[in-house]
């Protein structure tokens, strides 16, 4: 099986490519052993033996001494060797790269190439929204490398969180904002009612993600999240994308006349 999951970006390829090339951070931070049998085991990977790999790394894991850095660095790797040659068990690399984000002692460095990996899995497996998901939770928690902010920007675009546009910046505004109607059989005992509603606006206009927050008689909020529904608004453009714009707070008054 031949990764090839980010067409744009084949040097960052962290399953296929040279997984251990950043000799100096592995130097620090991963036990000489355990690259010793990292590297043993990427060679039988290499001879087409995965099985061989797989075992010599989960060997080595059986360890109960290991830092998270070494287990980390032996988790990565396993998962390179169940993906490699023709019929890789996918199921199993996942695992391995979410243990491995999983442990807390996990250097940063490291913790990039694991991310990497785990989004380039979700990507050849067709779960692009996973991918970005995983990069942007990482980004929120850790910050990121320029090459994880360039792999959530492509995918914001593969996933049509951004669309390219030649129109100058601007910020959201509405188009069509139609007052709701008075449902029946909501009660009418005041003047007027009020429903706080919060939406994200898409990179078409359309308003997602609809949520109440209050509401002064909760049989309106059904009526309100209709009535926002129905808006239009012209997205927001930021450096020459459409973009979504998030949590658009709002008021929908009801009249009881």
């Amino acid at each position: 099986m031949v990764f090839h999951l980010f067409r744009k970006w084949t040097a960052l390829s962290v399953l296929t490519g040279t997984l251990f090339a950043l000799a100096p951070a592995l130097a620090q931070d991963v036990s000489r052993k355990t690259d010793r049998e990292i590297a043993a085991a990427m060679e039988l990977s290499g001879d087409g033996d995965r099985a061989a790999a797989v075992a010599r790394i989960s060997s080595r894991l059986d360890d109960r001494g290991l830092n998270d850095a070494d287990r980390a660095a032996l988790l990565l790797a396993r998962a390179k060797a169940h993906v490699a040659g023709e019929g890789g068990d996918l199921g199993a690399a996942e695992t391995d790269l979410q243990a491995a984000l999983a442990l807390p002692g996990v250097p940063g460095w490291q913790r990039d190439e694991i991310v990497q990996a785990l989004a380039e899995l979700y990507v050849f497996q067709g779960r692009p929204e996973e991918a970005l998901s995983v990069l942007r939770e990482h980004d929120r928690l850790y910050g990121s490398a320029d090459t994880i902010q360039q792999m959530i920007h492509e995918l914001e675009i593969e996933t049509g969180v951004k669309i390219p546009t030649d129109l100058p910046d601007r910020p959201m505004k509405p188009v069509s904002t139609r007052a709701p109607s008075f449902p029946a059989g909501c009660a009418r005992g005041a003047p007027e009612y009020r429903v706080s509603v919060v939406f994200d606006v898409s990179v078409t206009g359309d308003p997602v993600n609809i949520r109440i927050l209050d509401s002064t008689d909760p049989c309106l909020a059904p009526a309100a999240m209709t009535t926002v529904s129905s808006w239009r608004f012209d997205p927001a453009i930021q450096s020459g994308y459409f973009v979504i714009t998030r949590d658009v707070p709002v008021t929908v008054t009801f009249t009881a006349g």
